[in-house]
């Protein structure tokens, strides 16, 4: 199993090597933002990367070796350790967990997974689902219809041709018309 980009950029950032090389491919699948992230609770540098990198129009314009090449020389010069950094834990997003944030957008992720399994024993709990949208009411499965019953159905939707009369029509013929179906 291959590692993440991220931990090989984290142990190329903490490896006090100025001269070890950087996989092109590693640098260019990583977010910048996400590396800026993680150094917020340093706060030997935080305020400085803030102020400088907080234009995040400015922060896709920077080459990215460039960067994570200066925040190196930066974590030597200031002697930082990989546990000053933010743990930031990545993980992929619920479908339970989104249909509930789009019903509720005041809760945040961990609160919706919190309020999903807290409310799985309770009676209502189909209720929550079907309100939230993760369960429909009625279950759309396709069946295959009949021969038959197709018959029958097109004979009670087959629509009856209206007379026509050439002269002008009445209200009355034209609401008798439609008392015969």
């Amino acid at each position: 199993m291959s590692e993440s980009p991220y931990k090989i950029v984290n142990e190329w950032l903490f490896d006090n090597n100025l001269k070890s090389e950087l996989d092109i491919n590693i640098y260019n699948s990583i977010n910048l933002t996400f590396i800026l992230n993680s150094f917020s609770k340093c706060f030997k540098i935080s305020l400085f990367l803030n102020k400088v990198f907080n234009n995040i129009k400015y922060i896709y314009k920077i080459d990215k070796y460039e960067f994570l090449l200066f925040l190196k020389k930066l974590i030597i010069k200031h002697r930082i350790s990989k546990y000053d950094l933010m743990y930031y834990k990545i993980q992929r997003v619920n479908k339970e967990v989104k249909s509930v944030l789009s019903k509720f957008p005041h809760l945040k992720d961990y609160e919706s997974e919190h309020l999903l399994e807290v409310s799985k024993n309770d009676p209502d709990y189909e209720d929550l689902l079907m309100y939230v949208g993760i369960k429909s009411e009625l279950k759309s499965k396709s069946k295959k219809v009949p021969a038959t019953l197709k018959k029958e159905l097109k004979k009670e939707t087959k629509v009856k041709k209206f007379s026509t009369n050439k002269g002008k029509v009445s209200f009355t013929k034209w609401k008798n018309n439609f008392s015969k179906t």
